[in-house]
């Protein structure tokens, strides 16, 4: 694990978060053009209820937006992070388990960069919140399986 490993696993993720972005607001698009396309029928309540299942669309669409863009947000401030002088586990780190390999940034899930397996996990999920604070040398059991903190970045 090189620190440019990280530089290209956290470009990845900003990618991954930029995509998502633009796909939800390409959905918000469609929904909106198809709210304002929606002419009142003859069968009102067939009417209402369209307009209304496209506005329940757009709110949930636009929660998925403001999450992801504070996911981005997340992701964009961790550059910028002071290097801790303590090598506990933190926003940013790379923690290097006998048993995987975590990032902890945001909620993504698992990735691929340079052909390993990174879990992306945030720090409010629940291994996240296992991993907070650790050293190296550590352990901690999740999902019935204990690890040991092998190396922190």
């Amino acid at each position: 694990m090189t620190p440019t490993f990280q530089q290209t696993l956290l470009a990845q993720c900003v990618t991954i978060i930029e995509d998502k972005i633009n796909q939800i607001e390409t959905s918000l698009q469609l929904s909106q053009d198809a709210l304002v396309s929606d002419t009142k029928s003859s069968a009102g309540d067939k009417y209402e209820t369209s307009r209304e299942m496209i506005q329940q669309d757009l709110d949930r669409l636009q929660r998925q937006l403001n999450e992801a863009q504070k996911d981005l947000q997340t992701l964009q401030s961790i550059p910028s992070l002071p290097t801790a002088t303590e090598n506990r586990v933190r926003l940013g780190s790379l923690v290097k388990t006998d048993q995987g390999l975590y990032f902890l940034s945001v909620g993504i899930g698992k990735v691929t960069c340079e052909e390993q397996t990174v879990f992306v996990v945030s720090l409010q999920s629940p291994i996240g919140q296992l991993l907070l604070g650790k050293t190296i040398g550590e352990e901690f059991s999740f999902q019935q399986k204990t690890q040991s903190i092998v190396d922190i970045q």
